[in-house]
């Protein structure tokens, strides 16, 4: 070693044993962020591939259960959401909350609460609620925004829910888990094998680490799901402002029914009615109805003793829908005014007194006789009309007045059971 070289070591081998006790444990530092950040560098994909074995989807569920909810709706509907962003605020699917009126959620552990729709996302399906009281004893779940193809995957919901209230099924349905894999994804959704069905809507899709890659959208008939990718979820969440928005419903076609109708005026209909809603709000109504009906016979004094005929009917009539008995049996009172419209035709036949020789009626050589005379039936019009009907489980039953302004004596009474489809 060169003199001056050695002098350098000597010098350094001089040094105060606490500046070299620093450098050791400054040099380990260094080393351990590098560690670190080689770690964090990972894929999250593989890094989560890596932790999946034969109890992840257990150590998934005791993890997250805490945070999923089942989201009941006013009209009877269900489906499922969860924990996401803030201890505040439930990320589920739109079509599960569409309503546009207030929703009860239910934690595993048996709570309940009230929540409004604060966030929506029509194109993706995706909506965020808030609740009534934040839940600080429950986990926010995590978003786990990239994907693999093959990658195990779990769901947890309530499929067929309301089919576990009660019997051999109680306590099973709710809350229940299911696994498989990332068959495909785009920008937007990705495609399962995972079990899914009805009321698993809005559910979490994990992976293996615990993070939610999607939100549960859709089933097809062979059993092919899909869901929503999170980082959809994570843009609605970041346009949530802290001025609270209300969402307060959707316009949607509803309440198609198929029926029996029975009309009375100056003679008794019956026949076959059908219709439906667009409902907008949950709360305003148009509905539009058409039937086909036959004259009923009946004993009468009148001349008039048969009738053949035919009435066609259209009604259009807007109104508004209370909803009685939300959650337990959702009912609906639809109280319209609008117009109904009818078009008759057919034939009748009526007795008439006539004498052997015309001219001389009354007369005693006249000798009277008792004659049927038949007519054509051309009739028909358009009257204002008032309408209530009430829509419950699978049926609708309404009744209607149809006022003839000229002559209110003869004015229409409808009464209508149909079954909703």
């Amino acid at each position: 070693m060169k003199p001056r070289a050695r002098r350098r070591a000597l010098r350094f081998e001089r040094l105060p044993s606490r500046l070299r006790c620093w450098s050791g444990l400054l040099t380990g530092v260094v080393l351990g962020i590098t560690l670190f950040l080689a770690i964090l560098l990972v894929p999250r994909t593989a890094r989560a591939e890596e932790r999946c074995d034969e109890g992840s989807m257990s150590r998934v569920y005791e993890r997250s259960k805490g945070a999923i909810v089942r989201i009941e709706r006013p009209d009877g509907g269900l489906g499922t959401g969860f924990l996401f962003m803030t201890p505040k605020h439930v990320l589920t699917a739109f079509h599960v909350v569409d309503l546009g009126r207030g929703l009860n959620v239910k934690f595993m552990n048996g709570r309940r609460m009230g929540a409004i729709v604060v966030a929506v996302d029509t194109e993706h399906d995706l909506a965020l609620l808030e609740l009534d009281t934040a839940v600080l004893d429950a986990p926010v779940l995590p978003a786990h925004v990239d994907l693999a193809v093959g990658m195990k995957v779990f769901a947890i919901g309530n499929p067929y829910g309301d089919a576990s209230d009660g019997g051999n099924l109680e306590g099973l349905l709710n809350y229940s888990t299911t696994e498989g894999a990332v068959s495909a994804f785009n920008a937007d959704m990705l495609q399962t094998d995972t079990l899914l069905a009805p009321g698993n809507s809005g559910g979490p899709l994990f992976a293996c680490d615990g993070g939610v890659v999607g939100v549960a959208d859709l089933l097809l008939d062979n059993r092919i799901g899909f869901a929503v990718r999170i980082h959809r979820g994570l843009e609605l969440a970041g346009k949530l402002s802290t001025r609270k928005a209300t969402f307060g419903g959707t316009i949607s076609l509803r309440d198609g029914t198929l029926g029996a109708v029975v009309e009375s005026d100056v003679w008794d209909y019956v026949g076959l009615s059908a219709g439906g809603r667009v409902v907008a709000y949950d709360r305003l109504s148009l509905d539009a109805r058409l039937g086909a009906l036959l004259a009923l016979p009946r004993d009468t004094s009148d001349p008039v003793v048969s009738r053949s005929a035919f009435r066609g009917t259209a009604e259009v009539a807007f109104g508004y829908r209370a909803l009685f008995f939300p959650y337990s049996f959702p009912t609906y009172a639809t109280l319209s005014l609008g117009g109904a419209a009818s078009l008759d035709r057919g034939t009748q036949r009526s007795l008439q007194i006539t004498y052997a020789t015309p001219g001389c009626p009354g007369a005693a050589s006249c000798a009277p006789q008792l004659t049927g005379h038949e007519e054509s039936i051309r009739g028909g019009g358009v009257a204002p009309m008032a309408s209530l009907h009430v829509t419950f489980a699978a049926f609708d039953l309404g009744y209607a007045y149809k006022l003839d302004v000229v002559h209110p004596s003869l004015s229409t009474q409808r009464v209508y059971v149909g079954i909703l489809f």
